[in-house]
């Protein structure tokens, strides 16, 4: 089995490229767009200097740049194919980069690399705006990064050789975190080092405890508002470094939202009516579709199907060759199940009725459940 490897994409192929090339060309073009957020056009104007250095990053394998050399050397160490995701600031130098490291290894019999702008170029991860990164590029990069390890982080590693330093501790906090073994090249020697897995317990309680407040904290909230009316929730939250706050907006923090994000790889968070709820204590097989299948996106797709008939329309999931019915919504990434049902006809007769998606949000509460999967099953 091939071991995924999370790559920070820095600027070191730049920088070896300039130590051993006087290219004043290359050095004017760089500091024209030094501070310039990655965009597609730029990209192409720059297709001649991301030949140029292709060509001497190729004809200087393995040390023309810290991924370069990282990558072989892990691969070297495990002994097994990696596949390997390139993560990219919001800049074009790192942008451009990755670029080419796909390029270099593109031929590679165990390393297989994959990058591709539209997702792994995280928008708002730069190192000049401190709040933009901690508000908007760190928790779309712990998003992209766990939408790369599907919620599993069994055999994913980090490697930190690369990429920006005020970038690296997060990475490597989300690695302790999540359990993964993390590599980095040790300064000019060379040398691999592999920090081993070492997990950090996480706090049910604390989360469980603030579920709510924590869900709304993930979009901002005004910090003087939810202050007068959380007090105690935020005082909390401060102290344990899960939130920060700016221009009156308060968030999780990045530590927060690494945090959350491994909670909610074990717990499913959706939204019910009290009527739902209520229900929910009496059928005990929806209580284990939700556990078990409804949870994954991927699998709840696959079973849902458009029903109308007169006023109605919903969107139902059948669990298949059994009577167990799921009626529910989806806005804004939360899901909202409104009607639940054991019994195929009682199903059917609902579909006729109205849907109101206003008034449903209006009365369903938070509500969670954990997640089995094949070896909880």
């Amino acid at each position: 089995m091939a071991e995924i490897v999370i790559t920070t994409v820095g600027c070191s192929l730049i920088t070896k490229y300039l130590e051993a090339n006087e290219d004043r060309i290359l050095q004017s073009k760089l500091k024209l767009y030094a501070k310039e957020r990655y965009n597609e056009r730029t990209v192409n104007d720059l297709k001649s200097l991301k030949n140029k250095l292709f060509s001497w990053a190729k004809d200087n394998i393995p040390n023309a740049s810290a991924e370069i050399t990282s990558l072989q050397k892990i691969q070297q160490f495990l002994n097994r194919p990696l596949e390997v995701y390139l993560i990219s600031t919001d800049s074009i130098e790192s942008s451009l980069i990755a670029g080419i490291l796909k390029d270099i290894f593109h031929d590679h019999d165990e390393i297989k690399i994959y990058f591709n702008p539209q997702t792994d170029v995280i928008k708002g991860l730069q190192v000049y705006i401190m709040n933009e990164l901690r508000s908007r590029g760190l928790p779309n990069l712990i998003k992209r990064i766990n939408d790369i390890a599907g919620g599993f982080y069994k055999n994913v590693a980090f490697n930190i050789s690369g990429g920006y330093k005020g970038i690296i501790p997060y990475l490597a906090l989300m690695g302790f975190v999540n359990n993964c073994d993390i590599y980095y090249i040790f300064e000019e020697s060379e040398e691999l080092i592999r920090i081993p897995r070492a997990p950090v317990a996480i706090d049910v309680e604390l989360f469980e405890k603030y579920l709510r407040e924590i869900v709304s904290l993930q979009d901002g909230v005004s910090y003087g508002q939810f202050k007068k009316e959380n007090y105690q929730v935020i005082e909390e939250l401060e102290q344990r470094g899960l939130v920060e706050s700016a221009d009156d907006i308060a968030y999780l923090s990045p530590l927060g939202n690494i945090l959350f994000n491994s909670y909610t790889n074990e717990h499913f968070i959706f939204y019910v009516t009290d009527e739902v709820e209520r229900e929910r204590g009496k059928q005990k097989e929806i209580e284990r579709i939700l556990s078990t299948k409804f949870w994954d996106k991927q699998q709840r797709d696959s079973k849902t199907e458009i029903k109308t008939q007169g006023r109605g329309k919903h969107r139902v999931y059948d669990d298949g060759n059994n009577p167990n019915r799921i009626y529910y919504f989806e806005r804004d990434d939360k899901v909202y199940i409104y009607k639940i049902f054991e019994n195929e006809e009682t199903a059917k007769a609902y579909i006729a009725e109205p849907l109101n998606e206003e008034n449903v949000i209006g009365k369903s509460q938070i509500q969670k459940i954990r997640k089995q999967v094949r070896s909880d099953v």
